[in-house]
């Protein structure tokens, strides 16, 4: 049985889930990930999309040519191979995928989402797969920002200042991308996949961290820009960077990532960060963002 930390969740998994952050075996774990038999259907599901099934408190999500996956109460996940491959097949979407389901299963306000310390607050950039959430991540990373989280930003936004939970995992990065940011890369996120993790979980601190921006990443053909967002139009983006975002009616969460996401349009600055998607025009965002973080009272580097 490997054991992490998942947030501020442990982990006990018959599984090994490389990326996440090792932790000692705890006697009651909040997660349990374990191989067993899934079923190809739930008998009697309220909702249903191409690849997900929901009953009551059960989730079941199929990944053709990969396996199934059972996520129960939040708590427990039962993963079952597809035919030719192995457990270890599965890590990556355990990982990348499942946990992030698990974690709006157990009613968190997760954002799609990469974060990184700023002056001792997380600024986090949200977007879709394929928006640019590590790379932006990593290339902060390289300019002295402590990468706080790869793609998973969970928000408590029960008080007066939002808070980021990091997830602990490490950063991953497509091998392009990599080699343009000159940093080492580690094993691949899974065979075949020329996507990589960069540095260890470790090297994202632990501790909570008050959220002072978010920014929603966009494509332009335009120099780096921050739009800034108020009201209504700064919650839309929030509640559209959440995980999952189908399955967050389904889930019975829409209420609750609603007030969520307007405590912390509320608390924290919310912009559109529109940029080039070329490493060439990466110091132009650098600076961008240094600008608009004076802006707000933050220094330029983390203390």
């Amino acid at each position: 049985m490997h054991t992490y930390r998942f947030i501020d969740l442990g982990i006990a998994s018959e599984i090994r889930l490389p990326g996440l952050l090792d932790a000692p075996r705890a006697a009651a774990p909040e997660i349990l990930v374990q191989v067993g038999e899934v079923p190809a259907e739930l008998p009697g599901p309220t909702s249903a999309g191409p690849s997900w099934q929901i009953a009551g408190d059960t989730v079941l999500l199929t990944v053709p040519g990969v396996g199934r996956f059972l996520l129960t109460r939040g708590r427990e996940v039962t993963a079952e191979p597809a035919p030719g491959l192995t457990a270890d097949d599965l890590s990556a979407l355990i990982a990348e995928t499942v946990l992030a389901i698990l974690m709006q299963q157990r009613g968190e306000f997760a954002l799609s989402a990469s974060a990184v310390a700023v002056n001792g607050r997380a600024v986090l950039f949200c977007g879709p797969s394929g928006a640019g959430k590590s790379t932006i991540a990593a290339l902060l990373g390289k300019a002295g920002y402590p990468v706080l989280a790869d793609d998973l930003c969970a928000i408590d936004a029960s008080g007066e200042a939002p808070l980021l939970r990091p997830d602990g995992c490490a950063p991953r990065l497509w091998e392009e991308a990599a080699r343009a940011l000159r940093v080492a890369v580690g094993a691949a996120v899974r065979p075949g996949l020329r996507k990589h993790l960069v540095g260890t979980a470790a090297d994202a601190p632990a501790r909570r961290l008050t959220v002072a921006a978010v920014y929603r990443l966009a494509d332009s053909a335009r120099p780096c820009a921050v739009q800034p967002l108020r009201g209504g139009a700064a919650v839309q983006a929030l509640t559209e960077s959440v995980l999952r975002p189908q399955l967050t009616a389904p889930l019975g969460l829409g209420a609750t990532a609603f007030e969520a996401a307007v405590r912390t349009s509320r608390a924290a600055s919310v912009a559109i960060l529109s940029r080039r998607r070329d490493l060439v025009a990466a110091a132009g965002a650098l600076d961008t963002l240094r600008g608009h973080w004076r802006a707000l009272g933050l220094s330029e580097r983390d203390q």
